[in-house]
């Protein structure tokens, strides 16, 4: 039996690793269905064209799972179709972050002091995205959907995967009967780790693009308290335009800060190759972003500072990383790095939760039920 694998946009990043894994897996026995965007490099005859032709499969039995990446609200009128017309199929939603974390009901947790003059922005963004796709007749509602009515929509689904199991605590924060499984969507070959001799390090990196959510001029505040020497690297080369221009505009309050924007799009491999020398990322994120810098720093021997509100901080705790709190440093703790033992295991606990074997067995289980 196949599984169609359904994107609501050409994020190549995630269609790429995704059909990596399947096709190793499985060649040519699994579908991909991309709602808006490129389909370049899916072949003809495994490339879904529209919802009708995922249902006309169901309906012959060569359909048996819709696996959702991810899964939006305004996909829930299909889903409930889906859930009605074809309950004996598995219908399962692969989650990324944002589909999740930027709901009203979530987004107002999400800023700190700085940032949240984008808050009312975003709200009004999630209004204006919500009646639009109320009146294409795809959102349920016509204000921004309760959490209430998320949670009903969300708890007929069959099995949630994602890389971060805290995550799935969180969304499915009620009583419901979804199974969790862990599924990363990275694996060390992705790292592109150039030598196994350790990069003399050096720099501090603060967030890993230019989205309010990672609340910079924070962290900005603290380096500038404490004097910092260090060369502060700031990726800003994407993220939110009008963002980027205000934190631009803001840094220059610290001229005796020795920062460093990365404007400019870089390839994974070159990007990896820039960021190598860092010694400290520091990610103020409340909400879980960022989780392939996050890995990447981890194994070429960084110190990691992640926000306790985020879930990423406590997933990795729990598998037994060794992490600093952002909360710490802000409240006056002072920038240490962690230990050279602590290093070497972090590398080992990277290897043994993301060499690509285990990840390729993960995968093969949710395709082979």
């Amino acid at each position: 039996m196949s599984t169609v694998h359904v994107f609501i946009n050409a994020n190549g990043v995630f269609i790429k690793k995704t059909m990596d894994y399947v096709e190793q897996i499985d060649p040519g026995k699994h579908f991909y269905f991309v709602e808006r965007g490129s389909t370049d490099g899916i072949p003809s005859t495994q490339l879904m064209q529209s919802r009708t032709q995922i249902e006309a499969l169901i309906k012959k039995g060569e359909i048996s799972q819709v696996l959702f990446h991810s899964l939006h609200y305004y996909q829930f009128r299909w889903l409930r179709h889906l859930q009605s017309s074809y309950p004996n199929i598995r219908i399962s939603w692969m989650f990324w972050s944002f589909e999740f974390y930027q709901l009203s009901f979530e987004v107002l947790k999400s800023y700190a002091p700085f940032s949240r003059q984008f808050l009312t922005r975003k709200l009004l963004f999630n209004l204006w995205e919500n009646f639009l796709y109320f009146v294409k007749g795809q959102s349920l509602t016509l204000f921004p959907i309760s959490k209430r009515k998320y949670q009903k929509m969300i708890g007929g689904l069959s099995h949630f995967y994602s890389f971060n199991s805290i995550d799935f605590e969180r969304v499915f924060d009620f009583k419901q009967s979804v199974k969790y499984h862990f599924m990363p969507y990275l694996d060390e070959t992705d790292l592109f780790i150039q030598s196994s001799q350790e990069t003399s390090k050096k720099r501090i990196m603060v967030g890993h693009n230019g989205s309010p959510l990672l609340n910079h001029v924070e962290v900005i505040n603290y380096l500038s308290l404490v004097n910092c020497q260090e060369e502060i690297l700031l990726p800003l080369n994407y993220g939110k335009k009008d963002y980027i221009s205000i934190l631009t505009a803001e840094i220059l309050k610290f001229p005796h800060l020795k920062i460093e924007t990365l404007e400019e799009s870089l390839s994974m491999q070159d990007y990896y190759s820039y960021i190598s020398d860092v010694e400290y990322f520091l990610l103020n994120s409340y909400c879980q972003q960022g989780l392939g810098n996050i890995i990447y720093f981890l194994y070429n021997n960084a110190t990691v500072y992640l926000s306790e509100k985020s879930s990423s901080y406590h997933f990795f705790k729990g598998l037994g990383f060794t992490l600093r709190s952002m909360e710490d440093l802000l409240g006056g703790n002072e920038l240490t790095s962690i230990l050279t033992e602590e290093k070497v295991k972090n590398k080992q606990l990277v290897h043994d939760y993301f060499n690509r074997e285990r990840v390729l067995k993960q995968w093969s289980e949710m395709l082979e039920f």
